[in-house]
């Protein structure tokens, strides 16, 4: 009997590592966006998310190429 073929690309290893870092850059931007203390905390919270939304671009896409899905080999370097 064969395996059927997988209907989802979703990896929980890669893609929870950025699901993370979505929310907790959406959270910092959604609270120095209602600025819940003074400008400054909203200065910083605003600093965080943009560094959080940066790292979790970058931290996705290098887990990825660090764990590569099953049947897939990484290309040739060509020299």
């Amino acid at each position: 009997m064969r395996r059927a073929p997988r209907a989802s690309l979703y990896r929980p290893d890669v893609h929870g590592y950025a699901l993370a870092m979505a929310a907790a850059t959406l959270l910092a931007l959604v609270l120095a966006e209602r600025g819940v203390g003074p400008d400054a905390l909203s200065s910083c919270l605003a600093l965080v998310g943009a560094f959080t939304g940066v790292h979790g671009m970058y931290g996705y896409t290098q887990r990825l190429a660090e764990r590569p899905g099953p049947g897939w080999a990484p290309p040739e370097s060509g020299g």
